[in-house]
C-alpha cells in the first residue's frame, strides 16, 4: 500500500475528532499489518472506497466506546472518509467513498492475498480506536 493513501486518513482522523467532537485523539502505539482473519469485536463502520484505489477503510471501536460518540460513528466515519479523500483528489488521486455500513458484530472483511491492512491505533478521552486502512492502487506500487 502506498504511504500516499493512508497518512491523509490518519490526519484525517485527528482533524475529525478534534474539530466536530472536541476530542483531541493521538496514536496509541505504531501503525501495523493486520493478520488475516483477524475478527475483533466492537462497533466498526466501514466505508467503501473505488476509483484510482479500490479498497476499506473501518473505524472499529472498543466495546463501549463508539456508543459515546454523538451524532453515532457513521457521520464521524463519512467525514473522515470524506476528508481524505478530498485530500487526495487534491494532490490528483480519483478516489470515491460509499456511505458508511455500520457493524455490531464480529467481522472479518475478506480481502485480496496481494491487498495488506494497515490498523492505526488511537486512543481518546472516550477510550481506544482503531482506523484499519486497506487499499489497493494500481501498478507494482500495490
Amino acid at each position: 500500500m502506498r504511504v500516499e493513501y493512508l497518512n491523509p486518513f490518519i490526519s484525517a482522523t485527528a482533524k475529525v475528532f478534534e474539530h466536530s467532537l472536541g476530542i483531541k485523539v493521538e496514536k496509541k502505539a505504531s501503525s501495523y499489518l493486520k493478520p488475516r482473519g483477524e475478527a475483533p469485536a466492537g462497533l466498526c463502520a466501514i466505508v467503501g472506497m473505488s476509483g484510482e484505489a479500490r479498497g476499506t477503510i473501518v473505524l472499529r471501536f472498543s466495546e463501549g466506546v463508539g456508543e459515546k460518540i454523538p451524532g453515532g460513528i457513521s457521520k464521524l466515519a463519512s467525514s473522515i472518509s470524506w476528508l481524505a479523500t478530498t485530500d487526495l483528489k487534491s494532490v490528483g488521486f480519483n478516489l470515491e467513498i460509499s456511505v458508511p455500513v455500520i457493524s455490531h458484530e464480529t467481522f472479518c472483511l475478506v480481502v485480496p492475498a496481494d491487498v495488506p491492512t494497515i490498523v492505526v491505533p488511537f486512543k481518546s478521552d472516550l477510550g481506544d480506536f482503531f482506523l484499519e486502512v486497506s487499499i489497493k492502487s494500481p501498478g507494482p506500487t500495490s
